[in-house]
This record gives structure tokens, C-alpha cells and sequence, in this order.
């Protein structure tokens, strides 16, 4: 269940209730209260008072009560005008400054929780309600989803923000709020409390043109540690506008939701400039790229190669990426983190086959998949296979067993020439050494240089036919039986 649906479902569940049964709670004194047994009236005051059962009176336990009742009635106030203003802003029931009041008295109140989704709630309410936010307010949570929201009601927020000195969890859900403009956001990045520790804004389909002011006011949040930003929807947002939030990020940010759904130009290099910006120490990343038409394989192996090393849990919608394929796709589940406890990876809707698809669902099923790959390295294109093998044409074939390849023998140690004795040759003549052909050839034709030249060439010819000898008796010792008992063929090494 979503935020807006649960709140769909509360307003459907209190919709029929009369508001006017509520409102006397508005005015409500605890000390004024009646019960049906006296004993069950002291007990109650003592207990608000904040003395034991046991207590026996004391000269200033009376202004102690007292503090106490005042915060008491406070605050059962504050909760009741809280619970009626969504019925008054859906009966456009007037005057809600008194609701406003009412939660404004409530000094020792830190948290603050309210889902005004599918409401009537416009700018001069969220103003009133801004106005009311208690000034050691340390955790505030707004959800919106409705087109009424726009500029004017975020800059009211952002004024009441930049007062709230202890404020440490800020959530604001204004999805669909198509008319909150450039100013608005701006105006909230610049307001945003130094003490904030989690920041979750969500901004999708709002009519903005960059986010360069709020990612100004996140560079200055020295202890966020969650961050979470969805600006999907935003036609905009490109590798520029998400390189300058990404720079924003402080180093020791721990958990990161960016969502960037539907944005026609977001690419590959905003996803480089994201990743490489990413704290070492991140334990908790979910990225949100569906329905982006210009990510592909690129982006994929980046978040392969530079994802952190630290990562608990991991979440990436890729859904709709149609240039996304098998081969970035295994690669990404093969360089997953070993630290990762969750994993979630959805491309549906992508060229990746569907047993990957299965796979990147859980972690389990992502090892398995890699479990099975080492048994059967051949499967889903673990192993890079020729185009003729994809087309079942012929075998796969490893090259690297050509490396020494031959026509006649395929051996490296077939190819292992014994030339110690050529050499002993070459430097007893001082020519260079050749072949048992070679030389004879050479005999042959410097007959004509001489009796010097006669007797060497006589002893090559000599040395020539030893070596035949010699090689005969050492040759085919790697080659195939059948060629031994043939004199005319011959292997390499041999000839």
C-alpha cells in the first residue's frame, strides 16, 4: 500500500463523519472532565500530573501539574484539530486558523504526520498549516496528491522550514503537482535546515526547468545520511541536471533513492556522472531509470563497474529500456557486491531474455542463475560465442588453441625447432644457418668460387646429408602414425 491509497481509504472510512462532533474537542480541559467514579478522576489527574499512584503531595507539585495538564490539554488539542482538517478542507468548512491554533500551541510536539492526497487542499491551506508547524518540530512528513499544490504554497513551507532549528527528518510527497514552478523549488532547496539527516522530496511531473537550487541547498546538508529524490516525469532532466545533483551529494550519505522515470533525456552519461559521484560507503541505492529511452548497454556496465563495494541493498528499475540487452545485463548480475543482502533488478520490457528477467528478481534466484552459469558456461551468453555459432552453423571455437597454428599439425610443441646443432654449423663457417635444402642449393651453385669454396661446399654438402640422417631419425615424433611410414609426406618440424 501506497501513502495516497491509505489515505484514500481513511477519507472513504471518515467521510461520512460529522465534523461537528469533533470540534468541541477544539476547547477540551482535562481538569474539567467528568468520570463516573471519583477514584478513576483522581487517578487519571495523577497520572497526567506524572506522579506514581503511591505519591504523597508535595508544596511544588502543584505548578508541576499544572505545566503538565497545560501540555496535556496542548496536545490532545493539536491531535484533535489534526484529525478534522481533512474532512474541513473537504466540506470547505470555514475558518481553519482555529485548527491552525491549535496545533500551534502544541510547543513540546516533534513530530508531525499528515496525508492530505486526493483533498481539496490548496496553497491557502498549506500556508495556514506552515504557519502552524510547532518550533521543535523534529520530524515532518507532508503528502500531496493533487493538481492545487503549487508555487505559492511550497514557498510558505520553505519560509516556516528555515525557523525549525532542531528539524531532522523532512518528507515531502508532492507528486502530480503539476503547478509548482522553478521558484518553489528553488526557494525550499535554499531554506532547507543545516541539522536535516534525512531528505526525502518527491517532485514528480512538476513543471520545473532544473534542479540547480536544490541541489545547492543539499550540498550544504553535512549530516544527511537518507536521501531520496524523484523528479521523474520532468522532460527537463538530462545527464547535466543529475551530474550537478549528483556533485551535491556529501560524502557521508548512506541511503540513495533517485527516481528519474520517464525522462526522454536522461542518458547514458548522466548515469556515469551519478555513479562515479557515489560515497564509497553507501549501504542502501535504489535508482528508478524506467521509461528512459536513451539508456542503454553503456549505462548498465557503468553501474557494473563503479557500483560501491559496501552496497546492502539494491534496487534498479530498468523496465522499458529497450536498448538494454543480455550482455550488460549478465554482466551487471555477474559484479554484483558480495555484501549485498536484497536485491531487486526488474527489465521487463527490455531485450533481455526472459530467464535473466526471472533471475534479477530476488538473490537467490540471481545466484542460482550464476551457479548454473558455472556448470554450463555455454548458456545465455556467459561465454562469447561467433555469430555462426548463435545461428547453429558450426562449433564454437576457442582461439586462443591457435596461437601456434599450422597447416599440417596444430602442436606448439610440434613447432619447437631443435637448431642447437645449425647454430654450432653457422658459427663454424660464419654464414648464416639454413636448411637442409637451402644448403645444398647453395653448394650447388657456389661450385665456380674455388677450391676453398669446393671444400666448404663439400662439407655442407656432408653436414646436409647428416643432418637428413638425423633429422629422418628424430622427425614425426608428434605427428600422426600414418605419416611415419610415408617417406614423402612430411610434417613441419621435419622439412
Amino acid at each position: 500500500k501506497t501513502p495516497r491509497s491509505e489515505a484514500r481509504s481513511v477519507a472513504m472510512r471518515e467521510n461520512p463523519f460529522p465534523v461537528k462532533v469533533i470540534e468541541p474537542g477544539l476547547q477540551l480541559d482535562i481538569e474539567e472532565s467528568q468520570t463516573s467514579n471519583k477514584e478513576d478522576y483522581d487517578r487519571i489527574l495523577q497520572n497526567v500530573a506524572g506522579f506514581e499512584p503511591s505519591h504523597m503531595p508535595e508544596p511544588g507539585d502543584v505548578r508541576t501539574s499544572q505545566e503538565n495538564f497545560r501540555k496535556f490539554n496542548c496536545r490532545l488539542r493539536a491531535e484533535m484539530a489534526l484529525a478534522m482538517w481533512y474532512q474541513v478542507v473537504q466540506q470547505s468548512l470555514p475558518d481553519p486558523k482555529r485548527l491552525a491554533r491549535a496545533i500551534l500551541a502544541d510547543d513540546s510536539r516533534t513530530t508531525l504526520n499528515k496525508n492530505f492526497s486526493h483533498s481539496k487542499f490548496s496553497d491557502y491551506h498549506l500556508a495556514q498549516l506552515a504557519a502552524a508547524l510547532p518550533s521543535n518540530l523534529r520530524h515532518l512528513q507532508l503528502s500531496f496528491w493533487c493538481g492545487q499544490i503549487g508555487t505559492p504554497g511550497i514557498r510558505a513551507v520553505s519560509k516556516s522550514l528555515s525557523q525549525l532549528k532542531h528539524l531532522e527528518t523532512l518528507m515531502l510527497d508532492c507528486q502530480m503537482c503539476s503547478q509548482i514552478g522553478q521558484t518553489g523549488v528553488d526557494a525550499l532547496g535554499l531554506c532547507l535546515p543545516a541539522t536535516i539527516t534525512v531528505l526525502r522530496l518527491n517532485f514528480h511531473a512538476a513543471n520545473l526547468r532544473n534542479i540547480n537550487g536544490l541541489a545547492k541547498g543539499i550540498s550544504n546538508l553535512k549530516n544527511l545520511r537518507a536521501l531520496s529524490i524523484d523528479v521523474g516525469g520532468i522532460e527537463n532532466m538530462d545527464h547535466r541536471q543529475v551530474g550537478t545533483l549528483a556533485e551535491s551529494f556529501p560524502p557521508r550519505l548512506m541511503n540513495l533513492h533517485l527516481g528519474l522515470r520517464g525522462c526522454p533525456y536522461f542518458t547514458s552519461s548522466g548515469v556515469q556522472l551519478l555513479v562515479l559521484s557515489l560515497p564509497a560507503e553507501m549501504s542502501m541505492l535504489s535508482l528508478n531509470f524506467s521509461v528512459c529511452d536513451q539508456i542503454n548497454n553503456d549505462a548498465v556496465r557503468w553501474l557494473a563497474f563503479k557500483m560501491p563495494c559496501l552496497l546492502k541493498v539494491l534496487w534498479i528499475d530498468l523496465s522499458d529500456c529497450v536498448q538494454v540487452d543480455d550482455t550488460s545485463a549478465i554482466l551487471l548480475l555477474q559484479r554484483l557486491p558480495p555484501t549485498l543482502k536484497g536485491v531487486k533488478i526488474k527489465l521487463t520490457g527490455t531485450r533481455v531474455s526472459q530467464p535473466i528477467q526471472r533471475a534479477g528478481r530476488k538473490l537467490e534466484t540471481i545466484r542460482r542463475l550464476l551457479e548454473s552459469q558455472e556448470r554450463k558456461p555455454g548458456l545465455l551468453g556467459l561465454r562469447q560465442k561467433s555469430p555462426m555459432r548463435s545461428a547453429g552453423t558450426t562449433n564454437t571455437i576457442d582461439m586462443a588453441e591457435f596461437k601456434f597454428a599450422s597447416p599440417t599439425y596444430a602442436s606448439q610443441t610440434h613447432f619447437a625447432q631443435p637448431m642447437e646443432q645449425y647454430r654450432a654449423a653457422a658459427s663454424a663457417f660464419a654464414k648464416p644457418c639454413a636448411g637442409s635444402s637451402i644448403r645444398f642449393l647453395l653448394s650447388v651453385t657456389q661450385g665456380s668460387q674455388g677450391s676453398e669454396n669446393a671444400k666448404n661446399s663439400k662439407g655442407l654438402l656432408a653436414m646436409s646429408k647428416a643432418d637428413s640422417v638425423t633429422s629422418a631419425s628424430n622427425r614425426c615424433k608428434t605427428a600422426p602414425a600414418a605419416w611415419k611410414k610415408d617417406s614423402v609426406k612430411r610434417c613441419a618440424t621435419c622439412f
